[in-house]
């Protein structure tokens, strides 16, 4: 996303506050990847149950596609639709080379049932 945003960023009216939000976006990564550990390292040690461990995640999922909202929000200082469908899009781009990406994996790894 950060290549096609940069890329866009002229069109979009972007481009002087751009850094500022691929920095803020990349170091709020930080923040998230510890936020999703705790559930799974939690499942993992037996403290909770695999389907509360979902129920966080899904929770979490929720606080992270706001908490990038306000970063949006705060860096690129545009209007709240503006924001809401860049974090959409972002998230939705995600999920679609997240999938294309295993879905190559596991037929090229023969692990694929």
């Amino acid at each position: 996303m950060p290549i096609l945003l940069w890329l866009l960023a002229d069109i979009l009216q972007i481009k002087g506050r751009f850094g500022a939000y691929i920095i803020a976006r990349n170091w709020s990564s930080v923040v998230v990847a510890f936020a999703f550990i705790v559930p799974a390292i939690a499942e993992l040690s037996g403290l909770i149950i695999h389907e509360i461990t979902i129920f966080t995640e899904i929770l979490l999922l929720g606080f992270v596609l706001f908490y990038h909202f306000k970063i949006a929000m705060v860096t690129l200082e545009k209007s709240w639709a503006f924001c809401a469908a860049l974090v959409f899009a972002d998230f939705v781009l995600a999920v679609f080379i997240g999938e294309l990406f295993w879905g190559v994996f596991l037929s090229t790894t023969g692990l694929a049932t």
